[in-house]
C-alpha cells in the first residue's frame, strides 16, 4: 500500500469532521526534501484558517501513527480552482467533472482533451470532448496520461 493511501486512510474522517473532504494526498521528493500534501475540498471557502485547524488536527495523527519514516514537510492546502488530479482516487472522486487531459501521445490524432470525466475503469479514463458541436467520447490508457487536472468551463 502506498504512503498516499496508508495517509488518505488515516486522515480522511477526521478532515470530515472539521466540515472538509479529503481532495488529494500526494507523497513527494522535491530535491532532497519529502513533502505531504494534504489537499482539501469543502462546499464553502477554504481559508488559512482552516487549513492551521486540519493541520492541528492531523499533526498528532500523524505522529503516533507514524506513516512515513523519514523527515518531511507537512503542508495542508485548499485543491484550489484547477487541481492537478495525480492519484487515480482523486481521479475517481472527479467523475462528472470538466477536465483537461494532455497524454504523452496521439490518441485519435489528438493529444489534448477537455470535456467531462465520464468514468475510470481497468485503468481507462472516459472523456467526453464536445468537438466541431459533436460529443465524442475518448477512451485513454492512465499510463499514457501525461497530465490531468479539473478544468474551469468557460
Amino acid at each position: 500500500m502506498s504512503v498516499a493511501s496508508i495517509v488518505r486512510e488515516l486522515l480522511t474522517a477526521e478532515i470530515e469532521k472539521l466540515d472538509c473532504r479529503l481532495f488529494d494526498v500526494v507523497y513527494e521528493k522535491v530535491g532532497k526534501d519529502s513533502f505531504l500534501r494534504i489537499l482539501l475540498d469543502s462546499d464553502t471557502p477554504i481559508n488559512l484558517e482552516k487549513c492551521v485547524e486540519v493541520t492541528d488536527a492531523i499533526g498528532p495523527i500523524l505522529d503516533e501513527k507514524n506513516p512515513i519514516e523519514e523527515v518531511y514537510y507537512l503542508d495542508v492546502s485548499s485543491k484550489g480552482a484547477e487541481p492537478e488530479l495525480k492519484s487515480k482516487e482523486a481521479i475517481i472522486d472527479s467523475i462528472g467533472s470538466y477536465v483537461y487531459v494532455k497524454t504523452y501521445a496521439q490518441i485519435d490524432g489528438i493529444k489534448e482533451f477537455v470535456g467531462d470525466l465520464l468514468k475510470f475503469e481497468n485503468d481507462v479514463v472516459t472523456v467526453e470532448c464536445n468537438i466541431k458541436g459533436i460529443k465524442k467520447k475518448f477512451e485513454i490508457p492512465h499510463d499514457k496520461i501525461a497530465r490531468i487536472r479539473i478544468s474551469v468551463k468557460l
